[in-house]
């Protein structure tokens, strides 16, 4: 016998070893066997939350997780009834409830809990679990609150397959880090003033129109919308997610946007409505990148200096027009030539003479994208 196949037997029967112990300890404690689609084999090793009864509804075992969470001491609620441990605050008489619902459709029940927190001032969210099998239950509870708390910090901001790949990297919200980032600002040239005159009705219809193309064009070019304010548009790319071509990225969304625009304008035009144009404002450079604030207010936004320029640009950038910045520019040229295939529209980089910006001593260099 080889040495691979030497190793193969010992892993075969280290495996034959674990299920022997493991069966010994179910019969030990007088539990059940959940194996099954969806249910535990073992629960060796478990992390989450488990409860499992006995035919008569009484505690047959409890894991340290559980009882933690549910405040009892597992040596005391042993064979007692499910009652000893159904009157947790946040879901007083779920267990009992589910239970008698698995039991009654054969299926699995479940449930999700959110409550606040009042030690944390947090809200947290629970998924209550109850299967039942030869008539004795199990009961499972997974804490979802990162879960949760990823799908209202970017639900709206990002596409769902960014969503999945934040929740798959276990993404933590509350890290701050640097990164190289590209920030995109886009706003209507001078509708403020214009506004002024209008009426508030036609006001929220314009913003409307115009945000839900401008929003729409980030989503589906792999942005993560960052805020509004006003009218104005702050788009992320290569956070929260890393991206090898964030720049080409940020120039698809830049033209897409404004193409749209364009439309957008014949159509306000048609409807006898002033038709403003957008400028855009992209830039490049090393950010603090995380979330900011607290359980009142939250939002994942970008910090640094080069934030500030990026909407400096926008500020400079006339109606129809896209400017970047040096760093952009020189990120766009390796990107150009690693990902190609990443272009979405024709496009060329003129030299727009420079800028004098606010917050920065010297004249900035800038470049315009002709598409």
């Amino acid at each position: 016998m080889g040495e691979i196949d030497t190793l193969k037997e010992r892993i075969r029967l280290l495996e034959a070893e674990n299920d022997r112990l493991n069966t010994e300890l179910r019969n030990a404690r007088g539990t059940p066997d959940f194996t099954g689609a969806g249910q535990m084999a073992s629960i060796a090793g478990l992390e989450e939350k488990v409860c499992q009864l006995t035919a008569e509804d009484k505690i047959a075992y409890i894991n340290s997780s559980m009882a933690k969470h549910l405040g009892v001491d597992r040596k005391t609620v042993m064979g007692k009834p499910l009652a000893e441990i159904d009157h947790f605050f946040w879901g007083p008489g779920i267990f009992t409830r589910l239970l008698g619902e698995a039991r009654s459709s054969g299926q699995e029940a479940s449930e999700e809990v959110r409550f606040e927190d009042q030690e944390s001032d947090q809200t947290k969210y629970f998924w209550v679990r109850v299967n039942v099998r030869d008539n004795k239950g199990q009961i499972l509870i997974e804490d979802i609150s990162e879960t949760r708390n990823l799908e209202q910090t970017f639900g709206k901001c990002v596409a769902p397959e960014i969503i999945e790949q934040l929740r798959s990297d276990n993404f933590d919200l509350a890290r701050s880090y640097r990164r190289v980032v590209t920030v995109l600002f886009a706003d209507l040239r001078g509708f403020t003033s214009t506004s002024e005159t209008m009426d508030p009705q036609d006001v929220k219809i314009m913003i409307d129109q115009y945000l839900s193309r401008g929003l729409k064009a980030v989503r589906d070019g792999g942005g993560t919308i960052d805020k509004l304010v006003g009218d104005e548009i702050m788009a992320l790319f290569g956070a929260p997610l890393p991206h090898t071509a964030h720049v080409l990225q940020s120039l698809n969304v830049a033209i897409s946007m404004q193409k749209a625009h364009v439309k957008l304008q014949e159509k306000w035009r048609q409807e006898g409505r002033s038709a403003p144009a957008i400028g855009v404002g992209i830039n490049t450079g090393e950010m603090v990148v995380g979330g900011i604030g607290s359980e009142l207010y939250f939002n994942y936004t970008v910090l640094g200096h080069h934030v500030n320029l990026g909407a400096r640009l926008c500020g400079k950038a006339a109606g129809g027009e896209i400017l970047v910045g040096q760093g952009t520019f020189e990120e766009l040229k390796r990107e150009m030539g690693e990902h190609s295939d990443v272009i979405q529209h024709d496009f060329k980089i003129k030299t727009h003479p420079k800028i004098e910006a606010k917050g920065i001593s010297e004249p900035v260099q800038v470049y315009s994208i002709q598409y």
